[in-house]
């Protein structure tokens, strides 16, 4: 009979830490400034001060049940998950980033961020935003 462990490692989109359309982070994008005077034109970039979502030490992220077909059948694998937080720290959407191989463990995984997790919020300027981040939940079983 085999016990199992699971690790969940969490890590964070960069295209989200700055801010750019390819983490679909619609708000997070920097500004253009266009500034007019007499003689020229200039347009400068205003870099905002992005923070990106990150766990709840209030809450901590919690594992999702390892499958028992899954377990029974030895499968174990890593899925990333593409999650967005919104500005109230709740996951509202959350989509198989890179799959595990194993339909029931990328299942469970997504379950239980939309159902269960809370983090706090990213923020541009002091401002919480919806952004992306992704975590990673292993899967992986030990023989007693």
């Amino acid at each position: 009979m085999a016990k199992f462990k699971e690790r969940l490692i969490v890590g964070m989109c960069g295209a989200a830490l700055l801010g750019l359309a390819a983490c679909d982070n619609p708000q997070g994008e920097n500004e253009a400034a266009t500034l007019q005077d007499s003689n020229s034109v200039a347009t400068e970039q205003k870099q905002a001060a992005v923070v990106p979502p990150r766990p709840d030490p209030q809450r901590p992220i919690t594992y999702p049940e390892y499958p028992s077909a899954s377990q029974r059948l030895g499968e174990e694998g890593q899925v990333v998950l593409l999650v967005t937080v919104n500005p109230d720290g709740r996951v509202n959407n959350a989509k198989i980033d890179q799959s595990s191989g194993y339909p029931r463990l990328d299942k469970a995984a997504m379950e239980e961020a939309k159902e269960s997790w809370r983090m706090m919020p990213g923020t541009v300027d002091g401002k919480p935003t919806p952004m992306s981040y992704k975590v990673a939940v292993s899967y992986q079983l030990e023989d007693e």
